[in-house]
C-alpha cells in the first residue's frame, strides 16, 4: 500500500472541508424549511438562502482550483514517472550494449550529422578516426555523407528499404587488425527525423579463433595425409608378401591363411583410401550449389557410362558442404555396386510450402525394410561400410536430412530434406 503525498493529503482535506461546509448549510436550510414551510423558496431572501448561494460559489471556485491543482500534480507525477522509466530503459539499453560489446552510431539524414558513443573512440583511437571510419562504412552502404542534398532522398530509394549489414576491417596502430561487423537500419517516419542508426560489433576474437581452428585443421589434414601415405606403403608391402607367400606355400590350409592376409590387406587399403576421399569434410565453409550442375562433373559422367540419368532442371540451389558432389557420386556408386542390373537413375526436386525434398531413385533391387535405418550406420555394408554414413554426415553439416523410403524390389529411393533458408529457387 503506497502512502499519499503531502499535496494529495492537502487536496483531500480541502475537498472534505468544502463539502462538509456545503452539507452543514444544506442541513440548516432543510431545518428552516421544516420550521417555516412558507419560506420553501430558494429565491426568497433569507439568511440561509444567502449563505447557501455564497457557499455554492465558494465550493465551485474551490473545487475548480483544487481540480486544477490536483491535475497539475498528477501531470507532474506522470512526467516524473515517464522520466524515470526513460532513464531506467536507457540504463538497461546501455548495459545491454556494453554487455554485447557493441558500439552505437547514428546518422541524421536531414543534416548529415554523425553521432556515436564515446566507447567507439576507444575502439578507433580518436574521434577523428571514428568519424572517418563511419563515413567509410556509410559509403559501403552506398551513402555519401558529404552529399547532404541527396541524404533526404534516401528514404525514397531501395538502398535503405532493408536492414544493412557489412563486415569491415580496421588496422589499429597498437592492437593490430580488427574485424568489425556493422548492422544498420533506417527510420523514415514523417513525424520523426529520418535517421540511419546502427551497431558495431568487434569480431576480432572470433575471427582469430576461426583462423586458429582452420590452421589446426590444415596441419591435422597434412599430418593425416602423411600418415595415410605411410600406412598405404606398408599395406602394399604386406599385400605383396602375402601374395608371394600364398604362391610358395604348398599346403591348402597355409595357402588359405595367406590369402586371408591378402584380403585383409586389400580391405585395409580400401578403407584408408576411402578416408582420403572424405578428409576435407567440413574443412571449408558451405556454399550454394546447383545439383543439376554437379551432375555434369567428369567423375559422375564417367561412372554412369551406359546408364540413363534423369536430372532436375537447373536453378535450384542448395546450401551444403562443398563435398555435396562427392555425396551424389557415392549414391550413384552405391546403386551400381549393390543395385543389381541398374539401367535408370533419377534425381528430382519436390517443393512444398516450407521444405525442399531432393529425391534420388534407381530401378535396382532396392533396400529391405529391415535395413533402411542400418544402411546409414558406420561400418554397415558389403564394401567399406562408410559410404552412406558419410553421406548423412555431409548433409547434417547444414541441417539437411536423408532417409530411404523406397519399396524393396522396386529400387532405392533416398529423400533428402532441405529446411527453409537452405535452398533458393530461380537464382
Amino acid at each position: 500500500m503506497t502512502r499519499s503525498s503531502p499535496e494529495e493529503m492537502l487536496f483531500s482535506r480541502l475537498f472534505a472541508s468544502l463539502y462538509m461546509l456545503f452539507i452543514l448549510v444544506l442541513f440548516g436550510r432543510l431545518l428552516e424549511w421544516w420550521i417555516a414551510p412558507l419560506t420553501r423558496d430558494l429565491l426568497t431572501l433569507s439568511f440561509f438562502n444567502n449563505i447557501l448561494v455564497f457557499v455554492d460559489l465558494i465550493i465551485s471556485l474551490g473545487t475548480t482550483i483544487v481540480f486544477l491543482l490536483l491535475n497539475g500534480q498528477r501531470m507532474n507525477s506522470e512526467i516524473e514517472f515517464s522520466r524515470l522509466k526513460a532513464q531506467e530503459f536507457a540504463e538497461r539499453y546501455s548495459h545491454a550494449v556494453k554487455s554485447a560489446k557493441a558500439y552505437v552510431w547514428d546518422l541524421d539524414l536531414e543534416t548529415g550529422d554523425l553521432f556515436w558513443d564515446d566507447a567507439l573512440d576507444k575502439l578507433y583511437g580518436s574521434p577523428i578516426e571514428s568519424q572517418k571510419q563511419l563515413k567509410s562504412i556509410c559509403q559501403s552502404f552506398g551513402i555519401d555523407i558529404d552529399d547532404v542534398s541527396n541524404l533526404g532522398n534516401l528514404c525514397n530509394t531501395n538502398v535503405i528499404e532493408e536492414d544493412l549489414t557489412v563486415e569491415v576491417t580496421f588496422h589499429h596502430p597498437e592492437n593490430g587488425m580488427r574485424f568489425l561487423l556493422v548492422h544498420a537500419t533506417t527510420s523514415c517516419d514523417n513525424s520523426n527525423p529520418s535517421r540511419l542508426s546502427g551497431l558495431i560489433y568487434d569480431l576480432t576474437s572470433l575471427r582469430k579463433v576461426e583462423h586458429a581452428l582452420k590452421e589446426s585443421h590444415r596441419k591435422l589434414n597434412l599430418l593425416t595425409q602423411i600418415t595415410r601415405h605411410d600406412i598405404l606403403n606398408r599395406v602394399h608391402i604386406v599385400r605383396g608378401f602375402g601374395q608371394l607367400l600364398a604362391r610358395e606355400l604348398e599346403q591348402p590350409k597355409q595357402q588359405e591363411m595367406a590369402e586371408h592376409i591378402v584380403v585383409s590387406a586389400d580391405l585395409i587399403f580400401d578403407l584408408i583410401s576411402f578416408t582420403g576421399q572424405y578428409q576435407n569434410i567440413g574443412m571449408q565453409e558451405p556454399k550454394w550449389q546447383d545439383i543439376a550442375v554437379l551432375l555434369d562433373s567428369n567423375d559422375i559422367r564417367n561412372s554412369i557410362d551406359g546408364i540413363e540419368l534423369n536430372r532436375p532442371d537447373s536453378g535450384t540451389l542448395i546450401y551444403a558442404d562443398v563435398m555435396l558432389e562427392k555425396l551424389l557420386f557415392n549414391l550413384i556408386e552405391n546403386s551400381l555396386r549393390h543395385g543389381g542390373d541398374v539401367k535408370v537413375i533419377s534425381l528430382s526436386c519436390e517443393h512444398s510450402d516450407e521444405y525442399l525434398k531432393i529425391v534420388y531413385q534407381d530401378d535396382g533391387v532396392g533396400v529391405p525394410e529391415s535395413e533402411k535405418d542400418q544402411i546409414f550406420e558406420r561400418g554397415y555394408g558389403k564394401n567399406t561400410g562408410m559410404g552412406l554414413f558419410f553421406c548423412r554426415e555431409i548433409l547434417e553439416i547444414t541441417n539437411l536430412d536423408i532417409r530411404e523410403t523406397g519399396a524393396f524390389g522396386e529400387g532405392v529411393r533416398f529423400e533428402m530434406k532441405v529446411p527453409p533458408g537452405y535452398f533458393r529457387i530461380g537464382n
